[in-house]
């Protein structure tokens, strides 16, 4: 048996993913949920949804009977009358759908026709292509392949080519140029369809579309309905070598079951299973085309004719547990391998079970379909070995229909003989003449000596380019196996020379962190010696500041020592000039003692804090006096630090300055305003490197036999060396009180260290 019908449909199908029901809205929802929601639905459009939906459940259901679509067209009547009342236009193309599927089913072919019809008139108000498209696609799936009268599967596909080319879609008109094609070769014209293949060929290759094997499976089916077994092998071999080439496993389930069943029509079993073993090493889903349970009855029988019996029956036993069929289609041809298979084993009670299975399931079968074919067959064969010859004759000849509409040749041959068999075993010789004369005519056109060579001639052209090609394969491997072993031996030496350079960086890497390692040790013993060093000389500066600060103690107390001798000395004393002359002396070396006293108690033992100093030097001056008068003194001292070299000589000539103002400024009896006398005393920054001290008071000036400004004056000849040994600039002045002023460099300090701990 031959399966052109299944692969003209289902190779188009797998190709370009159109479906032949575009309406199916619930094919995965449960009936008792669909059910509830038609029950619930509150809108008046959800009513017509469910409604379609329920429709859809019982027109496409597995294993539909007249009953379930019966039911479907109650729901579509239904959903029909509320969209009507809606007044909707929503759901129409649907309803229209469902109601042409219903009548093409119940075999009314002028009302499905005229429902088609209607919902053709619907596209002109569509304003997209695209759903033009769509309607156009659901009315050539409903209608009949072989129907030439008024609007036709063509008249549709026809249409679509032109709305294709309108958007400029090249590949989508070639597809449904191909759909042409087909109805074509569904209408027996071979000439005009092969015409049509071959012209799409070209165009396929002209934009380099690469999955050529559709059309090769055409051209396949196309020679196989005429008998040329030659051009049928040449071209299903072509097609399987292009969906291998190209890795297109869609349809290989298909086309390899293409090319095994032609090689079961030209008896070359072995071709045959080693194709069939491709089919049923591909994917196979579930739930399980029945054309695809049929494929493996056809392999069982292959695997008999072999006596491969063990091997046959594990086979089937594994599919149909794996991949149980879901209609009687399936069903049926399942119970037929099985049949066929323990009539071969002479198990009669167990081949008995499956063949009244099988006549069974043959009730539910329709017309036009294989299987269909295949079960009236097996069921002839059945009554003829129960010398039922009457039944087997019927059976026979609904087999031969079937045959007949997919032109299946080898099949109408061994039908025909089967025939001649039953007629001559019931006595009616005249028909069974005619039925011998039938087959051997077959076989002598479609399988003489010439045709058998050229058959032959096409296997071993394919078997020699397909071995040519397994040279040029395995020369190509060879060379790049040998490319591959020298990348190999490249990479391995690259590798090599990586690791060698690797091994050379790290033990210079080591070498330089040895070097480092040393360094840095050499470096760390040195820090140790310079930290010994320096704690050695910070002991040492320790030691010596102490000694210094002991220093300047001792010096301060020898200076009071000093004072407290001449404070003796000046109580023997009756001359007022000598007393006089001992306590400038106590003032001066007051002064000096003082700062010796801040330099031994600050952390500094060099730099003398002045504007502090200053506050100090005529604090004391001011108390040793004890003035009667109230003399007020205001200071204007920058922040200053100066060296104790520059301290002594700066703090003598403000002792000199202050102890002239106390003494002679500001007389018994003066009062220069309610406030008292003044002295200012300043302390001000020149420049970046002058300073200047200015000492004023607004008395009544010296005395005329005190000129200060004269180098006969004790003071002012002291004041003149101190402010010489500063490197400064001394001047008095005498209008109003008296004013000195000492302009001098300051000298810049060095950072120093002597800090106590």
């Amino acid at each position: 048996m031959n399966i052109l019908r299944k692969l003209s449909l289902l190779t188009g199908i797998a190709l370009f993913s159109l479906e032949a029901v575009y309406a199916q809205l619930a094919l995965n929802k449960p009936l008792d949920q669909i059910l509830t929601q038609y029950q619930g639905a509150e809108s008046g459009d959800k009513q017509v949804e469910f409604a379609l939906q329920m429709a859809d459940y019982y027109m496409f259901k597995s294993e539909a009977t007249r009953i379930d679509i019966d039911s479907a067209f109650v729901f579509i009547k239904r959903a029909e009358k509320k969209n009507n009342e809606l007044h909707s236009l929503k759901w129409r193309e649907e309803i229209l759908y469902f109601l042409s599927e219903y009548y093409y089913k119940v075999g009314d072919i002028n009302k499905g026709k005229q429902y088609s019809i209607y919902l053709s008139n619907t596209i002109g108000k569509l304003k997209s292509i695209e759903n033009q498209i769509q309607i156009w696609h659901r009315i050539a799936f409903i209608l009949p392949k072989r129907d030439t009268i008024g609007l036709t599967k063509l008249n549709c596909f026809e249409r679509i080519t032109a709305l294709y080319q309108r958007l400029n879609n090249t590949v989508k008109v070639l597809e449904t140029q191909m759909y042409i094609a087909d109805v074509h070769l569904m209408q027996d014209k071979f000439d005009l369809a092969e015409k049509e293949f071959f012209q799409l060929l070209a165009n396929y290759k002209a934009i380099h579309f690469p999955n050529l094997h559709y059309v090769y499976n055409y051209l396949s089916v196309i020679n196989n309905r005429r008998g040329d077994y030659k051009k049928c092998l040449h071209y299903s071999l072509l097609c399987v070598e292009s969906m291998e080439k190209t890795n297109d496993k869609a349809g290989a389930v298909n086309l390899y079951s293409r090319l095994a069943n032609i090689y079961h029509e030209l008896g070359q079993t072995e071709n045959c299973i080693r194709y069939y073993r491709k089919v049923f090493n591909c994917p196979i889903s579930n739930p399980v085309d029945f054309y695809t349970v049929r494929e493996a009855g056809l392999f069982v029988r292959e695997l008999i004719a072999l006596n491969r019996h063990k091997e046959a029956f594990s086979f089937i036993k594994t599919f149909s547990n794996e991949h149980p069929p879901a209609d009687y289609y399936g069903k049926a041809s399942l119970a037929r391998t099985f049949a066929y298979y323990y009539n071969n084993i002479h198990n009669q009670p167990v081949a008995e079970k499956y063949n009244e299975q099988m006549i069974e399931f043959a009730n539910f079968l329709g017309k036009y379909n294989e299987i269909t074919g295949d079960v009236e067959y097996d069921i002839g064969c059945y009554y003829y070995e129960k010398k039922q010859f009457a039944n087997a004759i019927i059976h026979f000849k609904k087999a031969l229909f079937e045959a007949s509409h997919v032109h299946a040749f080898t099949t109408i041959r061994d039908i025909q003989k089967m025939l001649f068999k039953a007629d001559s075993s019931g006595g009616d010789y005249l028909s069974a003449i005619n039925h011998l004369n039938q087959a051997q005519l077959i076989n002598n056109t479609i399988f003489n000596e010439a045709k058998n060579k050229q058959i032959q001639e096409v296997q071993v052209k394919y078997e020699t380019a397909k071995k040519d090609l397994d040279i040029r394969f395995l020369t190509e491997q060879g060379l790049l196996q040998k490319t591959q072993l020298q990348q190999a031996n490249n990479l391995k030496n690259v590798t090599l020379v990586s690791i060698v350079l690797l091994l050379l960086i790290v033990a210079l890497l080591y070498n330089r962190y040895m070097i480092k390692l040393r360094n840095s040790r050499r470096l760390e013993r040195h820090q140790k010696e310079i930290n010994d060093k320096n704690e050695s000389l910070q002991a040492l500066v320790s030691e010596k500041e102490w000694l210094l600060k002991e220093l300047h103690h001792r010096v301060k107390n020898n200076l009071q020592l000093t004072i407290s001798l001449l404070h003796t000395q000046s109580k023997y004393l009756s001359d007022q000039g000598a007393i006089r002359a001992i306590e400038q002396s106590q003032h001066r070396v007051r002064a000096m003692a003082l700062i010796h006293q801040k330099l031994y108690r600050s952390d500094s033992l060099s730099h003398v804090d002045m504007s502090t100093y200053i506050r100090e030097v005529v604090d004391q001056l001011e108390e040793s006096f004890n003035h009667e008068e109230q003399i007020t003194f205001h200071y204007q001292l920058a922040p200053l630090e100066l060296d104790v070299s520059q301290a002594i000589p700066l703090g003598l000539i403000i002792t000199e300055a202050i102890t002239n103002a106390l003494k002679y400024a500001f007389p018994a009896g003066y009062q220069s305003d309610e406030q008292g006398g003044t002295i200012n005393l300043s302390l001000t920054q020149v420049d970046d490197e002058n300073y200047q001290l200015v000492v004023e008071d607004d008395g009544v000036g010296l005395p005329e036999d005190v000129d200060l400004r004269r180098q006969g004056s004790m003071g002012a000849n002291i004041m003149r060396r101190l402010t010489k040994q500063l490197g400064g600039i001394f001047q008095v002045e005498t209008k109003g009180g008296v004013r000195i002023s000492v302009s001098f460099p300051v000298i810049k300090l060095q950072p120093h260290h002597a800090h106590l701990s």
